[in-house]
């Protein structure tokens, strides 16, 4: 009974489309243009018509350089109908999508796939993972001359302490 239930599963596994990586299945389309441990930058380019193979995203950003209109049919059937303007920005927690240009217009977009935060390394024999804070000179002083100071030198205020 075990045996026929592995192979049942077994069946069921290999009929599943896996998603795979735009890059993979769509090279015509996407290009990287930055790959290290932090994002992969991709370019795509489509016509009006085309349409991708099946693949997945990780968390995204995709920056329109031209308008556009595009239909994304989700894993589970759904389908999203986007349509952008040059300059549209869209952030995405990722999916695995087929796309199809829809428009009138070809596709053209920048995307930043994230990928999952590293440790830092240590600074100046610091080893908790944790960058140090260079002092900006601004500790003790009367916040309103803080302030002054700050706008004068250019310097962002951080949340947590209130000193660039």
């Amino acid at each position: 009974m075990n045996q026929k239930l592995s192979a049942v599963a077994l069946a069921l596994l290999s009929s599943v489309a896996w998603a795979q990586d735009p890059v993979s299945t769509d090279g015509d389309k996407y290009k990287v243009l930055l790959d290290n441990e932090h994002v992969r930058v991709l370019s795509y380019t489509d016509r009006p018509g085309d349409a991708t193979h099946q693949h997945e995203h990780p968390a995204f950003v995709v920056y329109a350089l031209a308008p556009f209109k595009r239909k994304l049919t989700l894993a589970d059937g759904r389908t999203l109908t986007r349509e952008f303007k040059a300059g549209d920005i869209l952030y995405s927690n990722g999916e695995t999508h087929i796309g199809e240009n829809v428009g009138q217009t070809p596709t053209q977009v920048l995307m930043v796939e994230m990928k999952p935060a590293t440790p830092r390394p240590s600074v100046r024999g610091r080893d908790d993972g944790h960058l140090q804070s260079r002092s900006s000179g601004l500790q003790g002083l009367d916040p309103r001359a803080v302030g002054q100071r700050r706008r004068r030198l250019g310097c962002a205020r951080t949340a947590d302490s209130g000193v660039a």
